[in-house]
């Protein structure tokens, strides 16, 4: 199950119609292709071409619409005492004391209003959904582990 807030979820049929439209373009060309060299189809540019294309979008397209199908629309949190899509978060560095603030949004951020918003699959921000302030979670970045608390959902 995938989260996405509307603005994300609108984005992401736009992608989808998007690649499939250039994979309908892509199959077009290709078929062109085999059209004029018929008898040298092994040594085609274009054609092959055409082939790796069709492949990545047909990939690219598959893997979007399973997303898709599995997406719930969720409403952002207003305010909250525990981490949930919506939520403006500080963290703070145990370590270093330096602190860093995340809006918190859907499972692919693909329409993106605010510099701050991270997908909640992010490995900063997974650690602390449906977390409370207080909170300290180790995170991995590299191969760095990092001591992070919760000191605010705003």
């Amino acid at each position: 199950m995938a989260q996405f807030l509307q603005k994300d979820l609108n984005a992401l049929e736009d992608k989808i119609k998007i690649i499939t439209q250039r994979l309908r373009e892509v199959i077009l060309d290709g078929a062109e292709s085999v059209r004029q060299s018929s008898e040298t189809w092994h040594d085609n540019f274009g054609f092959e071409e055409s082939s790796r294309q069709q492949k990545m979008l047909g990939k690219q397209l598959e893997e979007l619409q399973e997303i898709f199908q599995s997406a719930v629309l969720v409403q952002p949190r207003e305010s909250s005492d525990t981490v949930a899509i919506g939520s403006r978060i500080k963290l703070l560095n145990v370590a270093t004391g330096g602190e860093k603030e995340f809006l918190v949004g859907s499972f692919m951020v693909l329409d993106k209003k605010d510099d701050l918003e991270v997908a909640y699959t992010a490995p900063i921000v997974t650690p602390f959904f449906g977390a409370h302030v207080g909170e300290i979670h180790e995170v991995s970045i590299g191969e760095n582990t990092i001591r992070y608390e919760l000191v605010e959902i705003i």
